[in-house]
């Protein structure tokens, strides 16, 4: 085996375990609260990929006369990604919740690379001392460049929409450290500790983004090029993705909860419609004296939860 065909097995076999660590943490995660569906689908997604990885890290082993399992290898590894890509897709939906226009050519492009697989499928090829290729058709690698180009905005507007959250819960705990200099110093403690975990968080989130820019345009560029120039990049770019992932849940294993942010943004919408229209429905004087009662009483109570939530941990 030469240096090129170790390459295409390490590479996809680190890509796999990589996959499988996460989607174990996020099944964990998921059997501790299997109300948060949104881990339902990313588990699903990283499964998918990390079958095809794994899969597809036998090729280099494969010789003339394996044309059979070169179409498991080679073939089918295309088929179980762009299964995987909804999932990941609707994962990250469940995260930033908007559909735009930009969500309506995604949809059309994945549904019209399963027909354009089916009309025209992958073609199989062996070449001297590398072992077995693939060539695809120049639709559906326009199509999966399309889903990848998807994929990477969406993740990036998701993990903006996680900042944006714990940006407002580092307001919260500003406002509230003066607050908490008169409960004495195992209060501030808390507080703090919680401050800190939350600028972790924020870092961590900013590194993520940089993984998904390089690693999306690796991965991207290795589906959409199959060749012996580009065989690794898709590997390489998953790695470049979910790595940092994988690094991160050794240390923070409540990474992926933090994902489930829009929750709170949505009760607070919800809360600010309902708001509105009680202010039409009853007179100012009322309106001012009940719900700004009500609103103190809320804050309050969210207040200490939130802080009796993290003397408990």
């Amino acid at each position: 085996m030469n240096t090129i065909q170790l390459l295409r097995f390490i590479f996809p076999l680190f890509a796999g375990l990589i996959l499988s660590y996460v989607s174990l943490n996020a099944f964990i995660l998921f059997k501790r609260n299997p109300k948060d569906n949104f881990l339902f689908y990313f588990i699903i997604a990283l499964i998918f990929m990390a079958v095809n990885m794994l899969i597809y890290s036998i090729t280099p082993f494969l010789e003339v006369g394996q044309e059979s399992l070169a179409e498991i290898t080679l073939g089918w590894s295309i088929i179980l990604i762009m299964i995987a890509i909804p999932f990941y897709a609707h994962y990250l939906h469940l995260i930033y919740q908007e559909i735009s226009w930009i969500s309506k050519i995604y949809y059309i492009a994945s549904g019209a690379g399963f027909i354009s697989l089916l009309n025209n499928p992958w073609k199989i090829y062996m070449v001297e001392n590398l072992g077995f290729y693939q060539d695809v058709s120049l639709l559906l690698i326009i199509l999966l460049s399309i889903q990848g180009g998807y994929i990477f905005i969406l993740s990036i507007q998701a993990l903006n929409t996680i900042q944006e959250r714990i940006e407002l819960e580092l307001t919260f705990i500003g406002k509230n450290l003066k607050k908490s200099a008169n409960d004495g110093n195992r209060k501030i403690s808390s507080v703090m500790k919680k401050q800190k975990q939350l600028l972790s968080k924020k870092r961590n989130i900013d590194l993520l983004k940089a993984s998904w820019t390089i690693g999306i345009f690796l991965t991207i560029l290795g589906l959409a090029l199959p060749g012996t120039l580009y065989s690794n990049l898709d590997s390489i770019g998953m790695v470049i993705i979910f790595f940092p992932q994988a690094y991160f849940l050794t240390r923070d294993r409540d990474l992926l909860i933090t994902l489930n942010v829009h929750k709170a943004r949505d009760s607070a919408i919800q809360l600010q419609k309902s708001l509105s229209k009680l202010q039409k429905q009853l007179p100012q004087q009322v309106f001012s004296a009940d719900v700004q009662s009500l609103l103190k009483f809320i804050e309050k109570a969210d207040s200490l939860l939130y802080f009796q939530e993290e003397d408990s941990v």
